[in-house]
């Protein structure tokens, strides 16, 4: 993968190249270059268009000038959800039929605010949103948005988002939201697995190019077949019989084609070693805000750890949320964060079993979590988590804090032990018991750049993480 501004989109260049990622252009293409990526696609080249909201900087208007000549144009608008006016959410899992192969392994995506698509009959359709509502750009906003709410003069239903098409031996894919692969995103929910979708799609040729008309011309038979079969029929029985026909081959194609393109569309496999850190959402108290322009209350700004997520991914490692335990022992590094579920005899057995394999695990509580189950696993490795009552000057009755009993005590304050290590088999388990200290109270937003105390916050939750990964048994000796 190579990343370049200077040089001109020519013959001499994208030849070297299998896919072409255009992502918000802010300048405009010159003929050549339109001509050249025309025929690096019929080629058999993959090429990813990736725009935004309301033609913020001329992004859709040049993004235009290359894929109109195939009939898709990038829209002047920007999209939200009709009930709230909040961010939309796409849930595949809703739809009665099986998902595009771009999207099979990602159930769901959490848009920013896209703009819209128009596209020919023959493209296919990828990602359609519904209970949409769409306004035009505003140029009195400094960001080109309109109110975000519902007006008579804006459109509601149904919007293209995202559409695919075959162009020779090529493919070209249309997508409608940048936010959602900005560093503060990229690795929340499944936008990792919607982008590979996206490369994995787009790095093949169209060898069969025939195979659509012949499920065409069965699916034609077979309408053909149902008309014969109501010859002679009473109309209600016929009308019966037509409609069972349909309704077969509906399924029977559903089922034909979510057959293929499992078979054919696989999850891609990486092709080197990388550390995973799993987020465990069954048991853990946290949110992540994934989105510019929504940020919690301070009231709740200790319940919020997108900049601690996003920490991980300065550190060269890869975060991902499991809506399970047992989904997260799969990875290096396994993050509870304010446990308050409590843990069945398996799952305390398979993480022990993990653990003593070579697996490290995090612990983060905090005062505040009232209902804390952190010790229900943490007692098999030799810790605990307990209140205390500190006496502090002109404040009475005190106040209550957390420390930790047991492992080898790494930071220690005031007689407190907030951060413990213990060695278990092959593996680790840190325990930290101040998780506000990396919650965007402290840490503040994941797109700002961190100011002094900050940075000594993001220093601690590296020095955190790297000794429970790496350097817990040189700590102990």
């Amino acid at each position: 993968m190579e990343v370049d501004f200077e040089v001109p989109l020519d013959h001499n260049l994208l030849k070297n190249y299998d896919i072409l990622i255009l992502k918000c252009p802010t300048s405009p293409y010159s003929n050549e270059e339109v001509e050249a990526v025309a025929e690096f696609v019929k080629q058999g080249g993959g090429l990813l268009l990736i725009g935004d909201h309301t033609d913020l900087m001329g992004m859709n208007t040049y993004l235009n000038q290359i894929c109109s000549q195939w009939g898709i144009v990038f829209n002047s608008d920007d999209t939200f959800e009709l009930e709230t006016g909040s961010l939309s959410l796409f849930n595949f899992t809703s739809l009665p039929i099986p998902p595009h192969p771009i999207v099979a392994h990602s159930p769901s995506i959490h848009f920013a605010t896209s703009c819209t698509l128009k596209a020919p009959l023959s493209a296919e359709d990828v990602i359609t949103g519904y209970a949409l509502g769409c306004e035009e750009a505003s140029f009195a906003h400094v960001h080109f948005f309109g109110n975000i709410k519902a007006d008579p003069q804006d459109q509601y239903g149904l919007f293209l988002q995202a559409v695919a098409l075959k162009v020779g031996q090529g493919r070209v894919l249309a997508f409608t939201d940048s936010t959602i692969f900005s560093s503060f995103s990229m690795l929340m929910g499944y936008n990792p697995s919607f982008l590979l979708g996206m490369v994995d799609y787009l790095n093949r040729t169209n060898s069969i190019p025939n195979l659509n008309f012949a499920f065409l011309t069965c699916s034609v038979l077979l309408f053909l077949v149902g008309v014969a079969a109501t010859k002679g029929r009473p109309f209600a029985l016929a009308i019966l019989i037509f409609f069972i026909f349909c309704f077969l081959g509906l399924a029977i194609g559903s089922n034909v084609f979510s057959d293929i393109n499992h078979k054919n569309y696989p999850p891609p496999s990486p092709n080197q070693d990388y550390v995973k850190v799993c987020f465990d959402k069954e048991h853990s108290a946290y949110e992540l805000a994934q989105f510019l322009g929504h940020p919690p209350e301070v009231s709740a700004q200790w319940q919020f750890f997108d900049a601690f997520f996003v920490g991980f991914q300065r550190l060269g490692y890869f975060p991902c949320e499991k809506n399970n335990l047992e989904d997260c022992l799969k990875g290096d590094l396994v993050v509870l964060i304010n446990p308050h579920q409590d843990f069945t005899i398996n799952e305390k057995e398979l993480l022990r079993e993990y653990v003593n394999q070579g697996g490290r695990l995090l612990v983060l509580d905090s005062i505040r979590n009232s209902n804390s189950s952190s010790n229900e696993i943490l007692a098999q490795f030799g810790l605990r988590v307990i209140p205390i009552l500190q006496q502090q000057e002109n404040i009475s009755p005190g106040l209550f804090a957390l420390t930790i009993e047991g492992g080898y005590p790494v930071e220690v304050q005031d007689g407190l032990v907030h951060f413990a290590i213990s060695s278990y088999g092959q593996g680790c388990v840190g325990v930290f018991v101040d998780s506000v200290e990396f919650s965007e109270g402290v840490l503040g937003t994941m797109y700002l750049a961190a100011t002094e105390e900050q940075l000594k916050a993001f220093k601690l939750q590296f020095e955190v993480v790297d000794l429970v990964l790496w350097e817990e048994k040189e700590i102990i000796k």
